[in-house]
């Protein structure tokens, strides 16, 4: 079985939610081949196993976040990557892992899942521009920038966070950006991270590897058919990106950039024949 088939059968439609941990971790096959995806999942559970021996069963749900915090980022040295914040590895698990070093989304991954099995209910949020954990406790929510060692955000601070963002006019009202995300959300949001990535250093073969994972876990998106054939394109793939975009137009006929995208698609057409 390819990469791409296993990375289909793990975030099929029907599978919900979809095993988020083992999908993440198979990501980073496309930039370390010999490496097991396995190997990944059983060293995060391994963590949660580490602690759950330290947590009694009176423990209080504070308690254990104090555990928790204290394990990954004092014990074992877990941190935001601020240096290297748009490092790939940051975004493969192996690597993380390893390097003890990510970014929110990365980190936050790590951080619930091993909360989980210490009994804290943990989901994450996807906030504007920085990731988030949210911990449901008896009488609420706590919002935590993971990246920043475990820090528990204030409404003020969560505020002034998205005033930020927006230049003082969000769009919306500050709850609408604090709801739990979904494991399609979150892996969806994984990727967009390394498209972004691999796109700003021209990396074309890895931006492929990505856009081929997102057209698989969002078949109904026209966007990713369209930005797959930009990474075809870069590549000199005339035919595979003329075939995207003729898919996202026939999908998107009166989309904004529908015009542009029927001259590239005309001009890629053209190129195509000349191979013949």
């Amino acid at each position: 079985m390819s990469r791409l088939e296993s990375f289909a059968q793990l975030v099929d439609q029907s599978r919900s939610p979809l095993p988020l941990l083992e999908a993440v971790a198979s990501l980073a096959v496309d930039a370390y081949p010999d490496r097991d995806p396995a190997v990944s999942v059983a060293a995060v559970r391994h963590l949660g196993e580490r602690l759950s021996l330290r947590i009694a069963a009176d423990m209080s749900a504070l308690h254990r976040l104090r555990l928790l915090n204290h394990f990954l980022f004092e014990e074992l040295g877990f941190r935001g990557n601020v240096e290297g914040y748009d490092e790939p590895d940051n975004s493969y698990l192996n690597r993380v892992l390893e390097r003890r070093l990510g970014i929110p989304i990365s980190l936050t991954v790590i951080y619930a899942e091993v909360g989980r099995a210490v009994g804290l209910k943990f989901a994450g949020v996807g906030f504007p521009s920085h990731f988030l954990a949210k911990l449901t406790v008896s009488d609420g929510a706590l919002l935590i920038d993971v990246f920043a060692g475990g820090l528990l955000l204030s409404e003020v601070e969560l505020r002034q966070r998205l005033n930020a963002v927006f230049d003082g006019d969000p769009p919306r009202p500050l709850e609408a950006y604090l709801q739990a995300a979904s494991e399609r959300e979150v892996l969806t949001r994984w990727l967009h991270n390394l498209k972004r990535i691999h796109a700003q250093a021209g990396d074309w073969e890895r931006l492929l590897k990505v856009a081929n994972r997102l057209v698989i876990l969002r078949p109904d998106s026209s966007e990713e058919l369209r930005d797959r054939a930009f990474a075809y394109e870069q590549l000199e793939c005339p035919r595979a990106a003329a075939d995207d975009l003729a898919q996202y137009l026939a999908r998107r006929p009166d989309a904004v950039d529908a015009g542009e995208v029927r001259k590239r698609l005309s001009d890629l057409q053209r190129s195509a024949s000349r191979l013949n």
